[in-house]
């Protein structure tokens, strides 16, 4: 089926062949990634993938394949780190074909580690998140503590405050406050009956002087 322009991707079921020994599917317009189910066909020994454009992760599963002499897969869209179980086999060049099994990895400009013989840079941190995972307890611990701090000086400022203002009051207060009620002016016209004169005692430098009932 190779170099016939076919596109599409391959299908998980390829797993069901379990009698292949011989996948070619190399140029082609094949696309997605290779199938964790191709690690099941025991009986394959070369596969040919180049030219495509197949893309995600080489399955771990191709490792199951102990009959595989060749994986060719130039030429694609693979990423990620080649997994252990076949990095032994890699090579860079078809000329290792003759006399040992290899895999062909050219043009996947996203893979990463390896033997150094591939010459891909090496893959990142595998948790890179978890390194740094104990980075924001270490801020939100003293965040955390400095705020409750900060609360509780605001709070006591507070009470402190508004204690000191009530006994500056009762401090200055008039005698007189406690001994005598406040009367407004609408109070004074109601108990003099409007300042009338049947109300008078008497008259003075000062004015006059009324008597009056106060109804509590």
């Amino acid at each position: 089926m190779g170099n016939n322009k076919i596109h599409g991707t391959i299908p998980s079921a390829i797993g069901d062949l379990t009698g292949l020994s011989i996948f070619v599917l190399e140029y082609n317009l094949f696309s997605g990634p290779i199938p964790l189910s191709i690690g099941g066909l025991t009986k394959l020994q070369d596969i040919y993938l180049s030219a495509n454009r197949f893309t995600g992760k080489l399955p771990s599963s191709l490792g199951n394949l102990t009959l595989l002499n060749s994986l060719c897969i130039e030429i694609n869209n693979i990423s990620g780190s080649i997994p252990p179980s076949l990095a032994p086999r890699a090579s860079s060049s078809r000329r290792s074909l003759r006399n040992a099994s290899a895999i062909l990895l050219e043009g996947n400009t996203e893979l990463c580690g390896g033997i150094s013989e591939l010459k891909l840079p090496p893959c990142p941190p595998m948790n890179p998140k978890k390194k740094n995972s104990h980075i924001p307890l270490k801020i939100i611990v003293p965040v955390s503590v400095s705020g409750a701090i900060f609360i509780a000086i605001v709070a006591f400022s507070y009470t402190f405050i508004r204690h000191k203002t009530k006994s500056r009051d009762d401090l200055y207060a008039s005698p007189f406050e406690s001994q005598f009620p406040r009367l407004s002016y609408a109070d004074l016209l109601r108990a003099t009956d409007g300042f009338s004169a049947a109300n008078m005692i008497g008259s003075g430098r000062f004015g006059s002087k009324e008597s009056s009932t106060m109804v509590t």
